[in-house]
């Protein structure tokens, strides 16, 4: 991989300028982390009844006895439409470095609150590289921005480990201050992620907080 490929964290948006010899590594980079935020086409297979005894099965039972099984199910139905879209457009996404402009539904949820808009393009600023875009945006307002927090981390994770360098800026450091921020999220857990599924928002907090969950907020999952 050459040095001189980086990607970078560039006002809440993900900029990757790259050389044309590593333009199609860089563009497989991104798709394979947006396909694995996709639904499994097993999982898609499952009936809502399946889905919803294998949800309630990885949580605990308090956590699991506050489950809105009717939402949990119109949600799913939505995210596997979401899915069904957005699986072909992704995989049709060139690697070649030409203009290509897309937006993308990734929701696992309702609403529109993932939308994923990525544009290659041949050359840019620097002349020899390619340079691809990827950035997030949602209907939703700001509260569900810890989810793509979480996504450019993966996507900057992804990219390290492909061999590409990388320039986080100031990634980091945003994701350190909403942890720490008396946020709505912070108070209203499941509202301020009320349009996404469920394993969503344990996703979420789980790449906030790990295991050292606030007590706050594990008081506010089985209530």
């Amino acid at each position: 991989m050459d040095e001189t490929s980086v990607f970078e964290y560039k006002n809440n948006n993900l900029i990757a300028r790259v050389t044309l010899a590593d333009f199609p590594q860089a563009v497989t980079v991104v798709k394979d982390y947006l396909t694995s935020r996709l639904i499994p086409e097993a999982e898609r297979a499952e009936n809502p009844i399946e889905y919803i005894d294998r949800l309630l099965k990885s949580l605990p039972p308090r956590e699991a006895a506050k489950i809105n099984i009717e939402r949990e199910i119109l949600l799913r139905g939505s995210s596997i439409k979401n899915t069904t879209k957005a699986s072909p457009l992704i995989a049709d996404i060139p690697v070649e470095p030409k203009y290509c402009g897309k937006i993308i539904d990734i929701t696992k949820g309702n609403r529109s609150s993932n939308i994923v808009v990525m544009e290659n393009l041949k050359y840019g600023t620097i002349k020899g590289k390619g340079t691809i875009q990827v950035f997030f945006e949602n209907s939703t307002g700001d509260d569900t921005r810890p989810l793509y927090l979480m996504q450019y981390d993966g996507l900057f994770k992804n990219a390290a480990e492909a061999g590409f360098s990388t320039q986080r800026d100031t990634l980091d450091e945003q994701i350190a201050t909403f942890k720490h921020d008396d946020t709505y999220f912070q108070s209203n857990v499941k509202e301020a992620m009320s349009s996404f599924e469920y394993p969503e928002l344990k996703l979420v907090l789980q790449f906030l907080w790990g295991n050292n969950l606030p007590e706050d907020i594990q008081r506010q999952l089985v209530q």
